[in-house]
């Protein structure tokens, strides 16, 4: 049964040579929900010359890769903070997904979660159908906004690169009982933070 901690990732290691220094080692945040038996889910954005990536997408099947749990130093306990918001890109919506889905899985725990999630087009948008579901079942206490730096006419949502306005209209005010995580690209992260 997989049981895994908020915040915490799976360390994936292939070794393509006899040396150590050719092993391929990466950290992917798995999405699947505690208590899903027989297998987890990961999210992966294939990239051009990568190369775990690259041997990901050519496994055949029968063929492995050898996986360990990391955690960090967050912990996400419930209703420790009143209200949890967090800004996510590309795939640094992994981790904060599986805060999301951990929170609203528990009956028990009021805490409310404010994601803004950035991404290049509309069409870039990760887990979008998953995420807008969870806002309308949980409506009292998910709320997600999308930005995107290129849109077409048809967007509703914000443009452009996350700014204090944006923060401002999306996220909690800030106070000791509120709790703000951020993931994302690199050039995303050096900008907010």
């Amino acid at each position: 049964e997989f049981a895994l901690n908020p915040c915490s990732t799976l360390q994936v290691s292939h070794r393509t040579g006899a040396n150590m220094v050719e092993q391929v080692v990466r950290c992917y945040t798995p999405i699947s929900p505690n208590g899903t038996k027989g297998f987890f889910d990961v999210l992966v954005k294939k990239q051009l010359n990568g190369r775990m990536t690259e041997t990901m997408f050519s496994l055949e099947v029968g063929e492995s890769l050898f996986f360990r749990v990391q955690e960090y130093k967050l912990s996400y306990l419930p209703n420790k903070w009143k209200h949890v918001g967090m800004i996510g890109g590309g795939t640094g919506i992994t981790p904060l997904f599986q805060v999301i889905n951990h929170a609203l899985s528990n009956d028990d725990d009021s805490t409310k979660l404010s994601l803004l999630f950035a991404n290049r087009r509309e069409s870039n948008i990760l887990l979008r159908g998953t995420l807008d579901d969870f806002a309308e079942k949980f409506a009292d206490r998910f709320k997600v906004h999308y930005i995107v730096n290129q849109a077409d006419a048809s967007w509703k949502g914000y443009t452009g690169n996350i700014n204090a306005q944006t923060i401002k209209e999306t996220m909690p005010p800030p106070a000791r009982d509120i709790k703000v995580l951020i993931c994302g690209p690199d050039k995303m992260m050096a900008h907010l933070c």
